[in-house]
């Protein structure tokens, strides 16, 4: 059974129309597009749980108290404020760039005056003086399975926003990583766009928005963990609202999408008439940060780079380097940032496949050229296709897609890698407590 997106169901029952499909762009742009199938399961084998290194097992936020990530991915914590509840200044995080091994990452900088980074969690704790930390995590993907134990998550690996019911029009919301599918969190309103949800890596925060709300929220979970009973009644209670301006809630200039980096900095657009207006991005006092009609912005990279659509932008400067080798006729289904100036892309290849599995991963440096690092393995014989606008990258450039099992009735994700495994990591055979309908997937930047 193919699905639609939530927005166009809700307009579905108020028009008494109907429509099989709804087509999206890549999603990195607030909010994914929607599943074309239905499933879930736990797999026989699944991506490990990213591990810190020896001492790295959480990121700090900042000096006055950042919140700890559970097996966090490596990614750098803020610099520590520096103030008497941080400890030291400058605390750095762990090196973020992943090498899929498991090995711990580099020691952030050690504080100035010798404090933790944080006091929530840091990628190591700060020397006295220049000593260094001990080390922030790559992420571990040998294929240990990931639970969710809270409403704070890991930014490398990939979640499913499914549902609870798949006989619910709405209202069942529950977010599981697709290796636990029994382990759940809960708390998202009927109109939630699962499309929109994006993890913030500096603290684990899932930000996302609601259909006709036009308002950016921080998801609180109620009621963890999920063991079942009766969903909660008003879960945008506890669900605080980011300032948006100059984007005005339920108007045709409320919040059209956002954007998140791996550093935590959230980019807004306001939408025109309705419509995202991705041209023009603020950042949350308002200040205008990119504006280029004729070069949207695409994604947020490490540093002060961006990925927008013919270049790679440094937001600092504003200075803009094209993109050379990029092939202009194909699409362009997912973007993840690699550090320290990169960007991973999945296109569409050449010639297609009638299971809808060729797909390609090329990559972006920092000065603009584009390298093709190679095509993803044919599907496993356990899927029969699987859906290209459902992608997702891990951290180790792995590549999540909802998709159908070989049966023809029980829906699977499938996780790919170039030069590596392909396989069903999730079906609906299994009977898991959380399945996928108007669904999406969900990973940090």
């Amino acid at each position: 059974m193919r699905m639609i997106g939530r927005a166009a169901l809700l307009l579905m029952l108020s028009s008494c129309t109907s429509s099989d499909e709804r087509r999206a762009g890549d999603g990195d742009t607030g909010g994914g597009a929607p599943a074309t199938r239905a499933g879930g399961g736990p797999p026989d084998s699944a991506v490990a749980s990213s591990t810190g290194g020896a001492s790295g097992a959480a990121t700090a936020v900042s000096g006055a108290g950042g919140a700890a990530i559970p097996g966090s991915s490596g990614s750098s914590g803020d610099d520590g404020s520096g103030d008497s509840a941080g400890g030291g200044s400058n605390g750095g995080g762990g090196d973020d760039t992943p090498d899929c091994s498991g090995s711990g990452g580099n020691g952030g900088n050690g504080g100035d005056s010798g404090g933790n980074g944080g006091s929530g969690g840091s990628g190591g704790n700060g020397g006295s003086g220049s000593g260094s930390g001990s080390g922030g995590g790559a992420p571990d993907c040998t294929g240990a399975a990931v639970e969710v134990v809270g409403d704070v998550f890991d930014p490398a690996q990939v979640y499913l926003v499914g549902t609870l019911d798949e006989a619910a029009r709405c209202g069942r919301d529950a977010v599981v990583h697709w290796s636990s599918p029994g382990s759940a969190v809960v708390g998202f309103d009927c109109l939630f766009d699962e499309r929109s949800a994006r993890i913030r890596p500096t603290d684990g925060r899932l930000l996302y928005s609601n259909v006709f709300e036009g308002m950016l929220r921080e998801f609180h979970c109620d009621g963890c963990l999920h063991t079942g009973g009766a969903y909660p009644l008003v879960p945008l209670a506890n669900d605080p609202v980011l300032p948006t301006p100059p984007c005005a809630p339920a108007s045709l200039a409320s919040l059209g999408g956002f954007l998140v980096s791996p550093g935590g900095t959230v980019l807004h657009g306001c939408s025109s008439g309705g419509t995202l207006d991705a041209t023009t991005w603020y950042d949350q006092s308002g200040a205008v940060v990119y504006a280029d009609p004729d070069n949207p912005l695409r994604h947020l990279g490490h540093g002060d780079l961006a990925l927008a659509e013919r270049s790679v932008v440094h937001l600092a400067t504003s200075v803009s380097l094209p993109l050379v080798g990029l092939p202009d006729d194909r699409p362009i289904h997912t973007v993840r940032a690699r550090a320290p100036d990169r960007f991973l892309l999945v296109l569409e290849a050449e010639r297609s496949t009638d299971d809808g599995s060729s797909q390609e991963l090329w990559e972006v440096d920092g000065g603009g050229k584009v390298t093709r690092l190679g095509a993803f393995p044919p599907l496993p014989a356990e899927a029969e296709q699987v859906s290209a606008h459902t992608s997702k990258l891990d951290a180790c450039g792995a590549l999540l897609q909802f998709g159908g099992g070989a049966g023809g009735f029980e829906d699977v994700i499938v996780r790919r890698e170039i030069g590596g495994s392909s396989e069903v990591v999730y079906t609906e055979a299994a009977d898991p407590m959380v399945k996928i309908r108007v669904s999406s997937l969900l990973t940090g930047p």
